[in-house]
């Protein structure tokens, strides 16, 4: 079977460029192993080094699991949407607990998705919420119900405005929410191809002062069908 461009390069991208960066860092790690050796200029170039292959890492692990979901077929399954935020926020932890981030969301419904699929998009967009307010501790607000075709959801965040021209770009490769979001525009991108796969539809709106709120929609398989909805308690994370 003849390859397309784009299966070439996500095998580029899997096999050569991954394992060089793999190479390069760990020479890296090595050298900082003996950075009190080094003079100061030199600890802070390769401080700057390690940056830069980082992010060229964490670009290369964001285009390949945009290729992944890139035409991935939908394996639909009932989905309950809380049980899955819990999860993300407990893998989140970390960050969520270095940044005193605040994750609140309640009676989240169950939804006919693919669940792989849509793990990438609550973590995608919890993380970039997450790392789209610097100047105090991240505030996510996620909602979500049943429509008369399907389920729309809504992830609030706090933070600095986008500009209006910008909005439209947020879910496209390579288009950060702001510049000092760590992930250079894949993690919404992916959301984007996930929801589109779904046969869904994904917008973003930004106000003065009010942050950013990203809605998605998801419609269910057979439209004939009531959305299946269950009530949980409310649960706050990160408080």
């Amino acid at each position: 079977m003849v390859q397309t461009d784009f299966e070439q390069m996500v095998n580029i991208l899997r096999h050569d460029l991954q394992d060089t960066l793999r190479l390069v860092i760990s020479y890296l790690r090595l050298l900082e192993n003996h950075r009190m050796q080094l003079s100061p200029n030199d600890r802070e170039f390769l401080s700057y080094a390690l940056d830069s292959a980082d992010r060229c890492q964490h670009l290369v692990s964001g285009l390949l699991a945009y290729a992944r979901v890139a035409g991935a077929p939908v394996s639909r399954t009932m989905v309950d949407c809380q049980e899955m935020i819990e999860q993300v926020v407990e893998d989140m932890q970390l960050v969520i607990e270095d940044t005193q981030a605040v994750i609140q969301y309640r009676d989240l419904p169950v939804i006919e998705a693919d669940p792989e699929q849509m793990e990438l998009v609550f973590h995608g967009i919890i993380e970039t919420a997450v790392h789209h307010c610097r100047d105090c501790p991240p505030h996510v607000q996620i909602s979500g119900d049943p429509t008369g075709e399907g389920w729309d959801f809504t992830i609030h965040m706090n933070g600095p405005e986008i500009e209006p021209g910008a909005v439209d770009k947020l879910f496209s490769l390579f288009t950060p929410v702001s510049p000092v979001v760590k992930d250079p525009g894949v993690d919404l991108a992916i959301c984007k191809r996930v929801i589109q796969n779904h046969d869904g539809k994904i917008w973003a709106a930004s106000r003065n002062v009010d942050g950013v709120t990203i809605g998605f929609s998801i419609p269910r398989a057979d439209r004939s069908l009531n959305p299946e909805v269950v009530t949980h308690v409310e649960n706050k994370k990160g408080e």
